[in-house]
C-alpha cells in the first residue's frame, strides 16, 4: 500500500463567512489547516514567493477574551475534581470517559450560566482556602499550647506581675543541668518548676525578679533557650487547648458541609466540562484564524485535503455560502506533504510499531505491509510458544473487546493479538505448550501425558528444535533473514524504477541482489551461484563510485562499498539468530517451570498446591518477559537491518483540524451552533 492521496487546497470566501467556514472545516474535520505564510527556517519569507504577510491577519482581538474564560472555566473544573468522587481505573477502562448526547451538550451551552457558576466556584474556594488557613493557624497554636496542658495556672499570670517575670521555656535535655546551675549562681531569687517533658526537651516554669532581667535574658541566649510565647488570657493551657479543639471541630463540621455541597454539584461539573469543550474548540478556531489571510472583504484559508474528501468538502462549504472558491492543486516536487497512512484492517495496527521508527515520506511506499508480514513471522518465532501465544491472544481480546482504549493503545493491543496467532502456530508446529506441559515424551511423563490433548498436540508437531531438529531450526531464522533483506533491497529497486531512476536502480540494488542471489543457488549450482555474486560485485566494484570523477577514488570507493556490503549482508543475516535464540530460550524456560514444579509434588498433602502457584505464577512472569523480549527483538530487527535497505521516513502525520474532546466525549462528530462564549 501506498500514503493516501494528498492535494494542497485554498478556500476564499467573503469575510463576513468567516467563523462559519472555519466551524464547518472544524465539524468535518478532514482539512490540515497551514499557516498562509510559507517560511523557511530563518523566518524570512522564501524567494520569489507572494508575500503572503501583507494579508495575514497578526492577533484576533477575542482570543484572549475567550482564553480568560476558558482558564477560568478549567480552574474550576481542576477544584471540583478534589470533591467529586472519582472512578477506579478499570471502571474507567471499562466504561470510557463521560459521554453527553449532543442535543444535551448545545441545550447546555444554550441554557447554562456558567459565568455565573464559575462566580460561586470562586466563593466557595475563597472560604475553603480560608477555613484551611484558619485550622492550621488553630492546630499551629494547639501544637505549641500541648507541652504546657498540666500547667494549672491562667496563661494571664505570665503577664500581670508588677514585680517578678513569669516565663515558660523550652531547654534541651542535656542542657537543663547547667542552665539551671548557671541560673541559680546568677540569680539570687530564682525559682523553677518542671511542667512536662519529651525525649528532646524539658518544658520548665521559671520565675524571677524583674531586676535580674538583664542577667537571665544573657544566660537563655548562651544556653539555647528557647521561650515559649502563650497567650494572656485568663484560661489554662488545658482549657485554651479545649477551645481551640472546639474551634477545629466548628471548622471540620462547615468544611465537610461545603465539600458535601460540592459533591452534589456533579451535574454542574458536568457541565462545565462541556463548556471547556465549547470554549477549547472556539480556541482551535481562533488559533485557525491566525493561520489565514485576510482582506478587506475576502478571507484566505490554505491547507491539505485527501483527495477523497474534496468533493464533502466543496459540497459542505457551498451549504454554507455560494460565494465561495475553492481550488486544489497538486504538491509540488519536493514540499513537504502530511502524509495518512491506509493499510487493511489486518495491516493497520502495525503502524503503531512504524511510528515508533518514523513515518514515511509523501514520496514513498508505505513500509508497513512488509514489514507487518517480518513481524509476525518474527514475534511468533521468538516467543515460539502456543500456550503463552494462546494466553497472550485471550488477554489482549478481551481487553480490546471490553475496554473502553484509546485509539492508539487499541491498535498497539491489536497488533499483539494478531502477532500472538503467529506464536500459536510456532508453539503448535515445534510442540512448544507451556514448554512440554502437555507434550512430555520423557520416561517419567507428567500428569498430562496420557490426556488425549498430547496425542492432538504431537500429531501437529513437525519440529523438535530442543531436539535433534535444532539445526533445522536455526537454519529456518537464517533463511527468514535472507528473505526479509533480499526483499528489502527489491523494494529499493521498485522504488528507484518508479523515479525513474534506471542507472541507481541497476548499480546499486540490483547488483546487490545479484551477489545475495548466488548464495542460495551456489548451494545447488556452485558455478551459476558464484557467477551470480561475482557479478554483483563487480558492477558494485566499478560503479558504486561513478560520480566521482577520479578514476583512483572511483575504485578505493568501489573496494570500500564492496566490502561494506559483503560484511554487512553476513552481520545482517546473523542478527537473525537473535530468533533462534529467543525461540529456543522461551521453550528452556518454561522446560525448567515444569520440571521445579512436578518436582514439588514429591511434597506430602500440599506438593500439588506449590505445584499450580509455580506453574500460574511462574509461567505468568515468563510470559510477560518473553513478550517484551518478543517485541523488543523483532522491532530491533526491522529497524536495523531491514528498513535501511529501502526505507528513508522523516515524514509527519495529516493532523486535521477538528473538534476536540478534552474534558467529557460528545456522542457525535459536531457540538451545536451555540454562540455562546
Amino acid at each position: 500500500m501506498t500514503v493516501e492521496k494528498i492535494k494542497k487546497m485554498f478556500v476564499i470566501a467573503p469575510l463576513e463567512h468567516r467563523e462559519s467556514i472555519l466551524a464547518a472545516l472544524q465539524r468535518l474535520g478532514v482539512v490540515q489547516i497551514v499557516d498562509i505564510c510559507p517560511e523557511d527556517e530563518s523566518g524570512h519569507v522564501e524567494e520569489n514567493a507572494f508575500d503572503w504577510s501583507r494579508v495575514k491577519q497578526q492577533n484576533i482581538p477575542e482570543r484572549r477574551h475567550i482564553e480568560k474564560a476558558y482558564e477560568s472555566v478549567v480552574s474550576s473544573i481542576r477544584f471540583m475534581d478534589n470533591y467529586i468522587p472519582e472512578r477506579t481505573g478499570y471502571e474507567l477502562l471499562k466504561k470510557g470517559p463521560e459521554t453527553v448526547m449532543a442535543e444535551e451538550a448545545d441545550k447546555i451551552l444554550r441554557e447554562f450560566d456558567f459565568e455565573k457558576f464559575v462566580t460561586e466556584l470562586n466563593n466557595i474556594e475563597g472560604q475553603v482556602k480560608n477555613l484551611h488557613a484558619k485550622r492550621l493557624t488553630l492546630l499551629t497554636r494547639r501544637e505549641n499550647l500541648l507541652p504546657w496542658a498540666d500547667l494549672p495556672v491562667p496563661l494571664s499570670y505570665f503577664c500581670r506581675t508588677n514585680h517578678v517575670i513569669i516565663r515558660a521555656l523550652s531547654v534541651a535535655v542535656t542542657s537543663v543541668e547547667p542552665f539551671q546551675k548557671a541560673a541559680a549562681a546568677a540569680i539570687s531569687e530564682l525559682w523553677t518548676a518542671k511542667v512536662s517533658e519529651s525525649k528532646k526537651n524539658k518544658y520548665i516554669i521559671v520565675m524571677y525578679h524583674r531586676d535580674s532581667r538583664a542577667i537571665a535574658d544573657k544566660i537563655i541566649q548562651d544556653f539555647d533557650v528557647h521561650p515559649a510565647v502563650l497567650p494572656c488570657v485568663d484560661m489554662t493551657p488545658a482549657q485554651l487547648i479545649a477551645d481551640i479543639d472546639e474551634k477545629i471541630a466548628a471548622i471540620l463540621e462547615e468544611t465537610r458541609k461545603i465539600e458535601k455541597r460540592l459533591r452534589d454539584m456533579r451535574d454542574e461539573i458536568l457541565r462545565l466540562k462541556v463548556v471547556a469543550n465549547h470554549l477549547d474548540n472556539s480556541l482551535l478556531r481562533k488559533k485557525a484564524q491566525e493561520y489565514c489571510g485576510e482582506t478587506r472583504a475576502t478571507f484566505l484559508v490554505k491547507g491539505w485535503i485527501p483527495e477523497k474528501r474534496i468533493t464533502g468538502v466543496e459540497k459542505s462549504l457551498r451549504d454554507v455560502t455560494q460565494d465561495v472558491d475553492i481550488s486544489t492543486y497538486e504538491p509540488l516536487e519536493g514540499e513537504d506533504v502530511p502524509i495518512i497512512l491506509k493499510n487493511s484492517p489486518l495491516v493497520s495496527p502495525y503502524e503503531s510499531v512504524l511510528g515508533i521508527y518514523g513515518n514515511p515520506n509523501y514520496s514513498e511506499p508505505d513500509p508497513t505491509p512488509s514489514m507487518a508480514v517480518f513481524f509476525f513471522i518474527g514475534f511468533g518465532f521468538c516467543l515460539g510458544d502456543g500456550g503463552y501465544g494462546l494466553a497472550l491472544a485471550l488477554l489482549t481480546g478481551w481487553m480490546i473487546r471490553k475496554l473502553k482504549l484509546a485509539p492508539g493503545v487499541k491498535k498497539f493491543l491489536t497488533m499483539l493479538f494478531i502477532s500472538a496467532i503467529s506464536a500459536i502456530i510456532f508453539g503448535a508446529i515445534t510442540g512448544s505448550w507451556l514448554g512440554n506441559l502437555f507434550t512430555d515424551t520423557s520416561d517419567k511423563p507428567l500428569p498430562s501425558s496420557n490426556f488425549w490433548l498430547k496425542q492432538v498436540l504431537l500429531k501437529l508437531q513437525f519440529i523438535n528444535p530442543l531436539g535433534k531438529h535444532i539445526m533445522y531450526f536455526l537454519l529456518a531464522s537464517l533463511v527468514v533473514g535472507y528473505i526479509q533483506l533480499f526483499w528489502g533491497v527489491l523494494l529499493k529497486l521498485f522504488d528507484l524504477l518508479l523515479r525513474r531512476r534506471f542507472l541507481d536502480a541497476f548499480f546499486d540494488p540490483f547488483a546487490w541482489l545479484l551477489f545475495a542471489a548466488g548464495v542460495p543457488v551456489g548451494i545447488y549450482r556452485l558455478p551459476l551461484g558464484m557467477s551470480l555474486s561475482i557479478t554483483g560485485i563487480a558492477l558494485i566494484l566499478l560503479f558504486a563510485g561513478r560520480n566521482e570523477k577520479n578514476i583512483l577514488l572511483r575504485f578505493g570507493l568501489g573496494f570500500w562499498t564492496v566490502y561494506g556490503i559483503v560484511t554487512g549482508f553476513l552481520s545482517d543475516i546473523l542478527s537473525y539468530c537473535r530468533l533462534f535464540a529467543l525461540g529456543l530460550a522461551s521453550g528452556i524456560m518454561a522446560n525448567v517451570i515444569n520440571i521445579i514444579a512436578f518436582f514439588l509434588l514429591a511434597i506430602p498433602y500440599i506438593g500439588w498446591l506449590f505445584t499450580i502457584i509455580i506453574l500460574v505464577v511462574a509461567h505468568f512472569v515468563f510470559l510477560l518477559i518473553n513478550v517484551l523480549g518478543a517485541f523488543i527483538h523483532t522491532t530491533r530487527l526491522q529497524f536495523v537491518e531491514f528498513f535501511p535497505k529501502f526505507y528513508t521516513s522523516g515524514g509527519y502525520r495529516f493532523e486535521p483540524f477538528g473538534l476536540r474532546n478534552t474534558f467529557v466525549e460528545i456522542s457525535k462528530d459536531q457540538l451545536g451552533h451555540s454562540n455562546k462564549v
